[in-house]
């Protein structure tokens, strides 16, 4: 055996392995994530720096968290639409809006109610019952107390939050779809408040089928956002993030059943909202 040459070998294979090791160390650093971002390597760059150089302040805590989750199953809720012309109309006489082989809603002097797509129901209200100039207190109370009867509130639904039009003269007011801990994104209810008392009421209702699959790790927050902060400058303009959450987003899917994924969920001051894939990285919501 020529030993200077085996020698040589050994030598040059060596210095091939230090290299690829330190080359993995620095990718390590610089953070590449799952889908093949990176994401930066300098570690005294904060979230909040990047998000600054874009004109972006961050108004909320970054979730530390990153568990593993389920996909999950959903399918269109039922409606009760008799239920819900009860407790809109009460005993008030009501018209029948048909539609092929059912009732597709009903009308009378203070209001209609329709069903929309499946698992959608919204309600127009004629009625003027002033509240009284419009706050955060004011519009959650209204709203509250129209909310009342059961037929209007489906079960696991919680307050979201509420958005003022530019002028302050209406507001509405937001409430979400949860499943155990997570919140379900892309239907949920809203309401809309003006000084006259309740304008609008709309929700979309998902039955939750279980969980599917294998439990699946999530990519955290911080690197969800910096891989689309291109993105997410340009949809959240300059306003300020004021809340990232972690869920399901729902969609609508042409399917008695349908599967959906975790996300991430991003709201920006003025309402402005980005869904992005806690998966993969990738922007689901806006498209």
């Amino acid at each position: 055996m020529n030993w200077s040459r085996a020698k040589s070998i050994l030598i040059l294979l060596f210095l091939v392995g230090n290299i690829i090791l330190g080359y993995q160390l620095w990718t390590d650093r610089r953070g590449v994530n799952a889908v093949g971002y990176v994401i930066g390597g300098d570690f005294d760059v904060t979230l909040e720096d990047r998000l600054d150089e874009h004109g972006i302040a961050l108004e909320t805590a970054v979730p530390e968290s990153t568990p593993r989750m389920y996909s999950l199953r959903l399918a269109p809720a039922s409606i009760d639409l008799d239920s819900m012309r009860s407790a809109l109309f009460g005993d008030a006489e009501v018209t029948a809006i048909p539609a092929e082989g059912s009732v597709a809603g009903y009308q009378a002097d203070t209001g209609v109610l329709v069903r929309g797509g499946p698992g959608a129901v919204r309600y127009r209200s004629h009625e003027e019952e002033p509240v009284g100039p419009l706050d955060q207190a004011r519009a959650r109370d209204t709203v509250d107390s129209f909310l009342e009867p059961p037929a209007l509130r489906p079960a696991n639904m919680v307050y979201d939050y509420t958005r003022f039009a530019p002028d302050g003269d209406r507001a509405h007011v937001y409430y979400r779809q949860e499943y155990e801990e997570y919140p379900i994104f892309g239907g949920g209810g809203m309401v809309i408040v003006t000084e006259l008392g309740v304008e609008e009421y709309q929700h979309i209702w998902f039955d939750v089928r279980g969980p599917v699959g294998t439990l699946q790790q999530i990519l955290p927050a911080e690197r969800a956002i910096t891989v689309n902060l291109p993105r997410v400058a340009d949809l959240g303009g300059e306003e300020a993030l004021v809340e990232i959450l972690l869920g399901y987003y729902a969609g609508m899917a042409d399917a008695p059943e349908w599967e959906v994924h975790p996300v991430w969920r991003l709201r920006f001051e003025d309402g402005t909202v980005i869904i992005v894939n806690a998966l993969t990285g990738a922007v689901k919501w806006p498209l």
